[in-house]
Protein backbone atom coordinates (compact mmCIF):
# COMPACT_ATOMS: atom_id res chain seq x y z
CA UNK A 1 0.00 0.00 0.00
CA UNK A 2 1.12 3.45 -0.84
CA UNK A 3 2.93 5.39 1.91
CA UNK A 4 0.57 8.37 2.92
CA UNK A 5 3.18 10.09 3.75
CA UNK A 6 4.10 10.91 0.12
CA UNK A 7 1.00 13.27 -0.37
CA UNK A 8 3.29 15.88 -0.96
CA UNK A 9 4.02 14.17 -4.51
CA UNK A 10 0.60 14.26 -6.11
CA UNK A 11 1.01 18.19 -6.41
CA UNK A 12 -0.94 17.73 -9.41
CA UNK A 13 -5.02 18.97 -9.32
CA UNK A 14 -7.11 18.16 -12.15
CA UNK A 15 -11.03 18.07 -12.66
CA UNK A 16 -12.46 15.13 -13.88
CA UNK A 17 -16.31 16.35 -14.71
CA UNK A 18 -17.13 19.89 -15.55
CA UNK A 19 -19.94 21.32 -18.04
CA UNK A 20 -20.07 24.05 -20.06
CA UNK A 21 -22.82 26.34 -21.26
CA UNK A 22 -24.24 26.00 -24.04
CA UNK A 23 -22.72 22.73 -25.03
CA UNK A 24 -24.46 21.12 -21.97
CA UNK A 25 -28.15 22.25 -21.86
CA UNK A 26 -28.07 21.57 -18.16
CA UNK A 27 -25.13 24.14 -17.61
CA UNK A 28 -25.21 27.36 -16.32
CA UNK A 29 -21.56 28.52 -16.65
CA UNK A 30 -19.49 29.72 -19.72
CA UNK A 31 -16.06 27.89 -20.77
CA UNK A 32 -14.16 31.07 -19.82
CA UNK A 33 -15.89 31.80 -16.64
CA UNK A 34 -15.47 28.22 -15.72
CA UNK A 35 -11.52 28.10 -16.02
CA UNK A 36 -11.04 31.99 -14.71
CA UNK A 37 -12.90 30.12 -11.44
CA UNK A 38 -10.75 27.15 -11.52
CA UNK A 39 -7.23 28.65 -12.04
CA UNK A 40 -8.40 30.94 -9.03
CA UNK A 41 -8.65 27.61 -7.23
CA UNK A 42 -5.15 26.58 -8.29
CA UNK A 43 -6.20 23.54 -10.41
CA UNK A 44 -3.79 22.91 -13.21
CA UNK A 45 -6.15 21.17 -15.21
CA UNK A 46 -9.56 20.67 -16.42
CA UNK A 47 -11.68 18.13 -18.38
CA UNK A 48 -14.49 19.19 -20.12
CA UNK A 49 -17.40 16.75 -20.33
CA UNK A 50 -20.15 17.74 -21.48
CA UNK A 51 -22.94 16.20 -22.59
CA UNK A 52 -22.82 13.83 -25.61
CA UNK A 53 -26.40 12.93 -25.48
CA UNK A 54 -29.12 11.34 -27.89
CA UNK A 55 -32.18 13.66 -26.23
CA UNK A 56 -29.70 16.08 -27.91
CA UNK A 57 -29.40 14.85 -31.48
CA UNK A 58 -33.41 12.72 -31.50
CA UNK A 59 -35.07 15.29 -33.57
CA UNK A 60 -32.00 16.10 -35.64
CA UNK A 61 -32.51 14.58 -39.36
CA UNK A 62 -29.93 15.67 -41.93
CA UNK A 63 -26.35 15.83 -42.31
CA UNK A 64 -26.13 19.39 -42.22
CA UNK A 65 -28.00 19.81 -38.71
CA UNK A 66 -25.53 16.80 -37.64
CA UNK A 67 -22.49 18.80 -38.10
CA UNK A 68 -23.82 22.10 -36.70
CA UNK A 69 -24.47 20.07 -33.89
CA UNK A 70 -21.01 18.44 -33.62
CA UNK A 71 -19.52 21.54 -34.45
CA UNK A 72 -21.18 23.45 -31.64
CA UNK A 73 -20.20 20.94 -28.89
CA UNK A 74 -16.76 21.15 -29.82
CA UNK A 75 -16.83 25.31 -29.95
CA UNK A 76 -17.45 24.93 -26.54
CA UNK A 77 -14.31 23.14 -25.56
CA UNK A 78 -12.40 25.31 -28.07
CA UNK A 79 -13.69 27.96 -25.52
CA UNK A 80 -12.30 26.61 -22.71
CA UNK A 81 -8.66 25.89 -24.46
CA UNK A 82 -8.79 29.58 -25.12
CA UNK A 83 -9.56 30.47 -21.66
CA UNK A 84 -7.06 28.25 -20.61
CA UNK A 85 -4.38 29.63 -22.26
CA UNK A 86 -5.65 32.66 -21.25
CA UNK A 87 -5.23 31.70 -16.89
CA UNK A 88 -3.04 29.42 -17.14
CA UNK A 89 -5.22 25.68 -16.86
CA UNK A 90 -4.49 22.81 -19.17
CA UNK A 91 -7.68 21.83 -20.72
CA UNK A 92 -8.46 18.17 -21.60
CA UNK A 93 -11.32 17.02 -23.65
CA UNK A 94 -13.63 14.54 -22.52
CA UNK A 95 -17.32 13.84 -22.90
CA UNK A 96 -19.81 12.36 -21.16
CA UNK A 97 -21.95 9.72 -23.42
CA UNK A 98 -26.12 9.24 -22.84
CA UNK A 99 -27.87 6.56 -25.02
CA UNK A 100 -30.95 5.80 -26.37
CA UNK A 101 -31.91 2.94 -24.30
CA UNK A 102 -31.99 4.59 -20.91
CA UNK A 103 -30.68 7.68 -18.98
CA UNK A 104 -27.02 6.49 -17.95
CA UNK A 105 -24.46 8.48 -18.34
CA UNK A 106 -20.44 7.13 -19.00
CA UNK A 107 -17.38 9.48 -18.65
CA UNK A 108 -15.19 8.76 -21.56
CA UNK A 109 -11.60 9.74 -22.20
CA UNK A 110 -8.46 9.06 -24.51
CA UNK A 111 -10.30 10.54 -27.72
CA UNK A 112 -9.65 13.41 -30.03
CA UNK A 113 -12.07 15.69 -31.71
CA UNK A 114 -12.54 13.11 -34.59
CA UNK A 115 -14.08 10.92 -31.89
CA UNK A 116 -17.46 12.61 -32.15
CA UNK A 117 -18.38 12.10 -35.79
CA UNK A 118 -17.49 8.10 -34.65
CA UNK A 119 -19.76 8.58 -31.47
CA UNK A 120 -22.60 9.96 -32.88
CA UNK A 121 -23.39 6.70 -34.97
CA UNK A 122 -23.74 4.82 -31.45
CA UNK A 123 -26.35 6.98 -29.88
CA UNK A 124 -29.07 4.13 -31.06
CA UNK A 125 -26.78 1.45 -30.64
CA UNK A 126 -26.62 1.43 -27.12
CA UNK A 127 -23.63 0.90 -24.43
CA UNK A 128 -22.79 -3.02 -25.39
CA UNK A 129 -22.20 -2.29 -29.10
CA UNK A 130 -20.12 1.18 -27.94
CA UNK A 131 -17.98 -0.75 -25.42
CA UNK A 132 -17.41 -3.73 -27.74
CA UNK A 133 -16.46 -1.02 -30.61
CA UNK A 134 -14.72 1.87 -29.32
CA UNK A 135 -12.91 0.64 -26.23
CA UNK A 136 -9.20 0.25 -26.49
CA UNK A 137 -6.31 0.00 -24.15
CA UNK A 138 -5.67 4.16 -24.84
CA UNK A 139 -9.54 4.74 -23.74
CA UNK A 140 -11.02 4.72 -20.67
CA UNK A 141 -14.91 3.93 -20.01
CA UNK A 142 -16.45 4.58 -16.88
CA UNK A 143 -20.36 4.85 -15.62
CA UNK A 144 -20.53 8.29 -14.26
CA UNK A 145 -22.42 7.89 -10.92
CA UNK A 146 -23.96 4.93 -11.17
CA UNK A 147 -26.14 4.62 -8.20
CA UNK A 148 -27.94 7.87 -8.86
CA UNK A 149 -32.12 8.16 -9.01
CA UNK A 150 -32.70 6.64 -12.49
CA UNK A 151 -29.51 4.88 -13.27
CA UNK A 152 -29.29 1.26 -14.10
CA UNK A 153 -25.91 -0.11 -13.17
CA UNK A 154 -23.92 -1.28 -16.99
CA UNK A 155 -22.77 -5.09 -17.22
CA UNK A 156 -19.67 -4.91 -15.30
CA UNK A 157 -17.82 -6.37 -18.07
CA UNK A 158 -18.72 -3.51 -20.36
CA UNK A 159 -16.48 -1.22 -18.00
CA UNK A 160 -13.10 0.38 -16.83
CA UNK A 161 -14.33 1.31 -13.59
CA UNK A 162 -17.05 4.14 -12.40
CA UNK A 163 -17.37 7.19 -10.44
CA UNK A 164 -18.26 6.64 -7.25
CA UNK A 165 -17.19 10.37 -5.68
CA UNK A 166 -19.55 12.59 -7.84
CA UNK A 167 -20.33 15.90 -5.99
CA UNK A 168 -23.29 17.05 -7.78
CA UNK A 169 -25.04 18.42 -4.72
CA UNK A 170 -28.16 18.07 -6.66
CA UNK A 171 -28.38 14.36 -6.47
CA UNK A 172 -27.62 11.74 -3.99
CA UNK A 173 -24.75 9.44 -5.53
CA UNK A 174 -24.96 6.95 -3.00
CA UNK A 175 -21.07 6.68 -2.55
CA UNK A 176 -21.18 3.89 0.13
CA UNK A 177 -22.91 1.47 -2.60
CA UNK A 178 -20.67 2.94 -5.23
CA UNK A 179 -17.53 2.05 -3.41
CA UNK A 180 -18.75 -1.56 -2.40
CA UNK A 181 -19.34 -2.30 -6.21
CA UNK A 182 -16.01 -0.72 -7.17
CA UNK A 183 -14.42 -3.50 -4.58
CA UNK A 184 -16.59 -6.19 -5.76
CA UNK A 185 -15.42 -5.54 -9.46
CA UNK A 186 -12.02 -4.49 -9.37
CA UNK A 187 -12.63 -1.02 -10.96
CA UNK A 188 -11.23 1.98 -11.38
CA UNK A 189 -12.54 4.55 -8.51
CA UNK A 190 -12.86 8.02 -9.85
CA UNK A 191 -14.36 11.50 -8.54
CA UNK A 192 -15.08 14.60 -9.68
CA UNK A 193 -17.54 17.70 -9.21
CA UNK A 194 -19.81 17.18 -11.89
CA UNK A 195 -19.97 20.75 -12.45
CA UNK A 196 -22.90 22.57 -13.70
CA UNK A 197 -23.59 25.56 -11.96
CA UNK A 198 -21.67 28.88 -10.43
CA UNK A 199 -20.09 27.74 -6.70
CA UNK A 200 -20.11 24.32 -7.28
CA UNK A 201 -16.83 23.98 -9.31
CA UNK A 202 -14.06 22.08 -7.83
CA UNK A 203 -15.37 19.87 -5.05
CA UNK A 204 -13.15 17.23 -6.44
CA UNK A 205 -9.93 16.57 -7.51
CA UNK A 206 -7.89 14.11 -9.18
CA UNK A 207 -4.34 14.06 -7.71
CA UNK A 208 -1.12 13.21 -9.48
CA UNK A 209 2.87 13.31 -9.77
CA UNK A 210 3.06 14.24 -13.15
CA UNK A 211 0.19 16.92 -14.36
CA UNK A 212 -1.81 15.27 -17.52
CA UNK A 213 -1.50 17.43 -20.11
CA UNK A 214 -4.09 15.24 -22.91
CA UNK A 215 -7.16 13.12 -22.69
CA UNK A 216 -4.50 10.11 -23.32
CA UNK A 217 -2.90 11.13 -19.90
CA UNK A 218 -5.30 11.11 -17.67
CA UNK A 219 -6.30 7.91 -19.34
CA UNK A 220 -2.58 6.26 -18.65
CA UNK A 221 -2.49 7.86 -14.70
CA UNK A 222 -6.13 6.27 -13.60
CA UNK A 223 -4.99 2.76 -15.73
CA UNK A 224 -1.49 3.15 -13.61
CA UNK A 225 -3.70 3.65 -10.18
CA UNK A 226 -1.49 5.90 -9.35
CA UNK A 227 -3.53 8.70 -8.18
CA UNK A 228 -5.05 10.32 -4.92
CA UNK A 229 -8.78 11.88 -5.04
CA UNK A 230 -9.11 15.25 -3.06
CA UNK A 231 -12.92 15.60 -2.05
CA UNK A 232 -13.40 18.79 0.83
CA UNK A 233 -9.67 19.49 1.41
CA UNK A 234 -9.26 15.82 2.85
CA UNK A 235 -7.28 13.30 1.10
CA UNK A 236 -8.55 9.81 0.38
CA UNK A 237 -6.88 6.81 -1.71
CA UNK A 238 -9.54 4.65 -3.74
CA UNK A 239 -10.10 1.12 -3.57
CA UNK A 240 -7.16 -0.64 -5.43
CA UNK A 241 -4.72 2.38 -5.91
CA UNK A 242 -1.28 1.54 -4.74
CA UNK A 243 -1.79 -2.07 -4.37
Amino acid sequence: MMDMRDIKEYKYRTELHAHTSPASWCGRIGARDLIKTYASMGFDSVAITNHFAYDYIKDVTDEKERREFIDAYIKDYHDACAAGKEFGVTVILGTELRFSENHNDYLFFGIDESFFDTAYDYFTKGIAAFSRDMRADDTLLLQAHPFRDGMVRADASLLDGIEVYNLHPGHNPRIAKAAQHAKENDFIVTGGSDAHDPGCEGLCALRTRRKPETSYDIVKILKSRDYLLEIGGGIILPYGVGE
